[in-house]
């Protein structure tokens, strides 16, 4: 701050921005003859610091309308011009991570489409196969040929695992979506039956999930779509399986709670916990803290329960737990 006094008799060359005189002299005359006003930016550098100041100058008049001076008034804006940069490098950011999410999802579609052709035609050749020689197989069987019982044993055990690759890539599709869901495929739906089916269809043989504990108690309906929600609940499994395994300890837990607005499955694992400054991120498009992780799981997540007019958040504790909360809107039959 310069006190009045002190300004009495001197020019810019003699103030703090001396550095810019030049510059602020150029501007001064230049409205002293054309006896225009002007608003300008200036910057200036005050104590080694380049602050921005926002003028209004006009030129001053005696009584023959003879210019004599200029009365100046300077508004500091450097904050206002820092956050307007900030904000135009996030647009920047943003535009550029938009464009690379884009292309993410673009290639994963078309690796999906040739992934899934080939799924398709693997699964009917199975199914064809089946069809032709298990009645043979089957006939042998009553033969008492044992061998032919193996066999058989392999065929269902062949079309278990096209089964559960199938529902698994499925999932990775659904994964890729997003924005808004067709409301005209929701339903009435059971998510205790959403949680068994998941349990038995895709995760057969995973003992974590053979330990994981849960109960029907509180056991409610949703308005919803079964596909979708089920593969929320693929997706938090998953997660928790990768965690419980990486840190060779940790267990499941899923609860169900009835309340009166909004109905909850609190979905709770034991393994590492998430730290805090990556808790706010887990929601977010194409962002993952797991070693081969797409970032797609949790945001499809998210989209979902905010789909069914619910929503997903998550608590966590670094080294003891992390818990999903997912609410639903209790149903109303009429």
């Amino acid at each position: 701050m310069i006190l009045n006094g002190l300004l009495i008799g001197k020019t810019d060359f003699d103030l703090p921005w001396k550095e810019q005189a030049a510059f602020l002299r150029k501007i001064d005359l230049e409205i002293i003859k054309s006896k225009k006003s002007y608003v300008i930016e200036e910057p200036v550098v005050i104590n080694g610091e380049v602050r921005v100041f926002l003028s209004s100058k006009v030129p001053l008049e005696n009584e023959h309308e003879k210019t004599i001076g200029i009365l100046g008034i300077s508004l500091d804006i450097t904050d206002r011009k820092k956050a307007e940069a900030k904000a135009i490098q996030l647009e920047k950011d943003n535009a550029v991570v938009e464009a690379k999410h884009q292309i993410v999802t673009d290639l994963a579609n078309s690796i999906a489409h040739e992934i899934g052709n080939l799924l398709g035609g693997t699964t009917i050749n199975m199914q064809l196969l089946g069809y032709k020689l298990k009645p043979k197989i089957t006939e042998l069987i009553e033969k008492h040929d044992d061998k032919c019982q193996e066999i058989l044993g392999l065929f269902d055990n062949l079309e278990k695992s096209m089964k559960n690759a199938n529902f698994m890539f499925d999932s990775i599709k659904m994964n890729m979506r997003s924005g808004t869901i067709n409301k005209s495929q929701l339903e009435l739906v059971d998510i205790a039956e959403d949680i068994e089916t998941v349990l038995t269809s895709c995760f057969p043989e995973e003992d974590i999930v053979a330990n994981l504990k849960w109960n029907k108690e509180e056991n409610f309906e949703y308005v919803g779509i079964p596909a979708y929600t089920r593969n929320v609940l693929i997706n938090l499994i998953k997660n928790a399986i990768y965690f419980i395994k990486e840190e060779k300890r940790g267990d499941i837990t899923i609860t169900l709670k009835k309340d009166k607005k909004f109905n909850k499955l609190v979905f709770e694992d034991t393994a590492r916990g998430i730290p805090i400054e990556i808790l706010p991120k887990i929601f977010t498009r194409f962002s993952t803290t797991r070693k081969g992780g797409t970032g797609v799981g949790l945001a499809f997540c998210k989209m979902v329960m905010q789909e069914y007019g619910g929503d997903i958040i998550c608590e966590s504790e670094l080294g003891k737990y992390t818990r999903f909360i997912l609410t639903f809107p209790v149903t109303i039959i009429e």
